[in-house]
């Protein structure tokens, strides 16, 4: 007995093994495929973690120099406004610090510029918050930092020249000799 199908049969089947085989193939090309993608965002992953550890560090690094940049400058900006105090000019104490070398002045403030500039936001009699004494120093002079504007109120309140009404609250009680506003 034969069956009339099987002429039809073996071929199509043969075809459909054919389209398996193709298929086949095709999910292991798709299967490296994605095991090569994971692999590429594993490796992406760690780079990443690695970067952001790396930024972790440097912004606390950051941090530390920016606290440290503003502690000197609160210091030398005091002892400015303590040598201005003592009648040293600028000339003075660059002549002093620069003997013999080429010396050039710095960037920032010099002695008892950035209390005169305190001196200058202030008003004779009225009272201003600290963080108003900060806005209008900024006002003029964006780099300098809240701790040297603070060490310059301090250093005016310690001369006389300007009281503290409260906390956080001060007045200017007279203008200094030596105060002009042409510096």
């Amino acid at each position: 007995m034969s069956n009339p199908d099987t002429g039809f049969t073996l071929p199509f089947i043969a075809h459909l093994q054919q389209i398996l085989d193709i298929e086949h193939a095709q999910l292991e090309k798709a299967g490296t495929a994605a095991a090569d993608t994971a692999a590429a965002v594993a490796e992406a992953e760690r780079i990443l973690q690695e970067a952001l550890e790396g930024q972790r560090v440097a912004l606390g690094e950051q941090r530390v120099a920016a606290e440290r940049y503003e502690a000197v400058l609160a210091t030398v900006q005091a002892a400015e406004s303590y040598a201005t105090e003592l009648g040293l000019t600028d000339t003075q104490s660059m002549a002093t610090a620069g003997a013999g070398d080429d010396a050039t002045p710095s960037q920032g403030p010099t002695s008892g510029t950035l209390a005169r500039l305190v001196m200058d936001v202030l008003e004779p009699g009225k009272d201003i918050s600290v963080p108003d004494i900060y806005a209008k120093v900024w006002e003029l002079r964006p780099e300098i930092a809240k701790n040297a504007i603070r060490a310059a109120l301090s250093q005016l309140v310690k001369a006389g020249h300007v009281e503290s009404v409260q906390r956080g609250v001060y007045r200017l009680l007279k203008l200094a000799e030596a105060h002009t506003t042409d510096s």
